[in-house]
């Protein structure tokens, strides 16, 4: 019977894998704290009025009502909307809240899991054996 890959693999090893991949990932991102600053990478530096960062999309708004062939509108939209996407990416902050032994624990089954997958796309039939 062919196993994954369609080589002799082991079918019951990428399973295996797989799930503690996925378990792995799991208890990561449920460890994953996620909170928000004040200000942003723009609003430390130009205030923390919301204008000045969704002035360029307001322009770029009004620019495409106006002409909605104006490439300098969807520029000036598309770069507003650039901005507003680097300011709420910029005030995010990631907590890891897990002990040391925990996060050991989490990469082991990551990585295992991972390990486990690849090697069942190995063929058996051809791989040395162990004494």
């Amino acid at each position: 019977m062919k196993g994954a890959g369609g080589t002799e693999g082991g079918i019951e090893s990428f399973w295996i894998g797989f799930l503690m991949f996925i378990g792995g990932i799991w208890m990561l991102i449920d460890a994953i704290i996620v909170y928000t600053q004040r200000a942003g990478w723009l609003s430390r530096y130009i205030g923390e009025s919301a204008l000045p960062v969704f002035a360029p999309l307001g322009l770029g708004l009004l620019l495409l009502f106006f002409n909605y062939k104006s490439k300098i509108g969807w520029i000036v939209s598309a770069l507003g909307l650039g901005l507003i996407l680097v300011e709420v990416i910029s005030r995010l902050q990631f907590y890891l809240r897990m002990e040391l032994w925990q996060f050991i624990v989490v990469m082991i089954f990551i990585l295992g899991g991972l390990g486990l997958m690849l090697r069942s796309f190995r063929d058996y039939a051809s791989s040395p054996k162990m004494p």
